[in-house]
């Protein structure tokens, strides 16, 4: 299958794609009597088509040459696809895909004030596979660390170990049912600002409860470099008691993530990214694709490796749904 390459950074849109369709014989495809010519883009390991929009002709149509203009929408998500152009010449069902002997590769990398989110950085995992100095596999680890630290997140019921710390964070709100009057299991979460209940269940979030009325537990978390799982009324202050009859019955505002990140998410995200990339470079069609390297198969081969899941099972909760 041939394959040819496009690299693309994430969210830019400036430089379009072009190609010159030809047919079999490598002579360029006239297209005078084409009705329309698309670009048509989908997620390497499977999914919804990402992009399928008009594309131009460009020049002379006897030379077969076609660009598409990237929107916004079409590079904001990382990661490698397989694209071509549909031609239509007549009728809905009287077109053709180029390449015909194969695919484009459409590699999108991450955005430099994104490819470092991870919990592990590429120059750590490449001084122990004693690659420093190197860059053949860059792009491809830049990826599969990205990867592997959402698929840990994953692995460990659902947590997000990240947390922002800029002066722009804002803080978010997630419902919940109370399993109690008197507790609510809550998302990783370090500080509160809000803490309201719908004590009917109509949908009304009427009662804020004040500073005091609830604690946050455990009760020294924070101090543990570890976030608060619950929280806990106080039925001194406040005797209504949490309606843990009602679906969605609580709100919570704040700001949820961990206040520091556990020292075991680098060694299991540098563990579970090597074997991510060993598969990539290991992929058929002669390119570094990225065979099994979406969360879903990065998530099976974890939980398959015993000495990633030692690592990861003192940190594992029920995810919260």
């Amino acid at each position: 299958m041939a394959v040819d390459e496009f690299k693309i950074r994430q969210d830019n849109t400036q430089f379009p794609i072009v190609s010159s369709l030809e047919d079999s014989d490598e002579v360029a495809i006239d297209l005078t009597s084409a009705t329309s010519v698309s670009f048509r883009m989908s997620p390497l390991g499977g999914g919804d088509t990402k992009v399928d929009a008009t594309a131009e002709i460009v020049g002379d149509k006897k030379n077969g040459e076609v660009k598409y203009q990237w929107a916004p929408e079409d590079t904001d998500t990382p990661g490698l696809y397989l694209a071509g152009w549909r031609v239509m010449w007549n009728a809905p069902d009287d077109f053709q895909d180029f390449p015909n002997g194969g695919y484009i590769l459409v590699n999108v990398t991450p955005a430099l004030d994104s490819a470092y989110t991870s919990y592990a950085a590429p120059e750590e995992v490449k001084k122990t596979l004693t690659l420093s100095g190197t860059t053949f596999i860059d792009e491809e680890l830049t990826t599969a660390l990205s990867v592997a630290s959402d698929a840990i997140d994953e692995v460990c019921g659902g947590r997000k170990f990240r947390l922002d710390t800029s002066e722009q964070a804002e803080p978010t709100t997630r419902y919940y049912r109370p399993q109690s009057p008197g507790v609510v299991i809550v998302d990783d979460i370090v500080s509160v600002e809000t803490l309201e209940v719908d004590g009917d269940g109509d949908g009304d979030f009427e009662d804020t409860l004040e500073e005091g009325d609830f604690f946050l537990w455990p009760y020294n978390a924070l101090l543990d470099g570890r976030p608060y799982t619950q929280i806990h009324c106080n039925p001194v202050t406040y005797s209504n008691g949490l309606p843990y009859r009602f679906e969605r019955s609580v709100a919570v505002t704040g700001i949820f993530g961990w206040p520091t990140l556990p020292s075991f998410l680098k060694v299991a995200t540098s563990m579970l990214a090597v074997r991510l990339v060993k598969r990539m470079r290991e992929a058929p069609f002669g390119v570094a694709v990225s065979a099994g390297i979406e969360v879903g198969s990065a998530v099976r081969i974890a939980r398959a490796d015993p000495d990633i899941m030692s690592l990861c099972e003192p940190y594992t909760r029920e995810k919260i749904v």
